[in-house]
């Protein structure tokens, strides 16, 4: 699969962003006291063609907020987002743990449009994430690179439930189209998490009370994983959840 420019580059800024007056991203910080990832390069236009950042997308901010400890805890020295979109959750995560530890990991990520790994690239270029932005599949193009090295795995996957004629695209559909039950997409991914994680790695997922989470999470313990919900919010009659899944016996640090 084709891959963007890798960015190499220094320690982030933590000052709050300077936005351009067409950025849709909020101003305030989270919860951590860090400010938000600098998205002054992103327009409102650019959401023709991109996943537009959205109550699902802070929500696991504030999750990943949440969690830094334990996280650095881990001394990550890989991440992986799937379906990066605008790239503002890795950009997030990596300023977390540059701002709370000597940590500089390593993040990766992939989407299927190319509109939108154009985008993640920019973030992370912006935001000085270490990185490599990759135009393919889920976890295709990396699956043999990384396979046993992700400490931290996430994603925002299609969840909405939708005809199999909105599947397989490769532009803003692929975003939010997930097929019977909205699981199409995460159905496909599941299998591979323990290829990719490492053994103390940690998968946080979004998904909607339609996506039937239970089941999942049944289903990755058939995998080896156990699961915690750690967030859920209720957002225009639908219930999101953000699912935390490590493995059931993981090696000690």
């Amino acid at each position: 699969s084709p891959t963007l420019p890798s960015m190499l580059h220094g320690p982030p800024s933590v000052t709050p962003a300077v936005l351009e007056q067409d950025s849709p991203i909020r101003t305030c910080n989270s919860v951590s006291g860090l400010a938000d990832p600098d998205v002054s390069h992103i327009a409102f236009s650019d959401f023709d063609h991109v996943y537009e950042m959205g109550e699902d997308t802070f929500l696991l901010m504030s999750v990943l907020d949440q969690h830094v400890h334990s996280i650095v805890g881990n001394r990550p020295k890989i991440c992986f987002e799937i379906g990066s979109g605008t790239g503002i959750v890795s950009a997030h995560l990596s300023n977390l743990i540059k701002y709370h530890s000597d940590l500089n990991p390593v993040f990766y990520a992939t989407d299927v449009n190319s509109a939108a790994a154009l985008i993640t690239s920019k973030t992370f270029r912006r935001n000085n994430v270490v990185g490599e932005v990759v135009l393919g599949d889920l976890v295709a193009p990396l699956e043999t690179r990384l396979r046993g090295m992700v400490d931290v795995l996430l994603f925002n996957p299609p969840y909405v439930p939708s005809d199999d004629d909105e599947l397989n695209k490769r532009d803003l559909t692929a975003a939010w189209a997930g097929g019977a039950n909205g699981t199409h997409v995460t159905d496909l991914l599941l299998p591979k998490v323990g290829d990719i994680l490492s053994q103390n790695g940690v998968f946080f997922l979004v998904l909607i009370e339609k996506n039937f989470p239970d089941e999942i999470c049944a289903r990755m313990i058939q995998y080896g994983f156990k699961s915690e919900s750690v967030a859920q919010k209720r957002v225009a009659g639908e219930i999101l959840r953000i699912v935390r899944f490590s493995r059931a016996t993981p090696t000690c640090v």
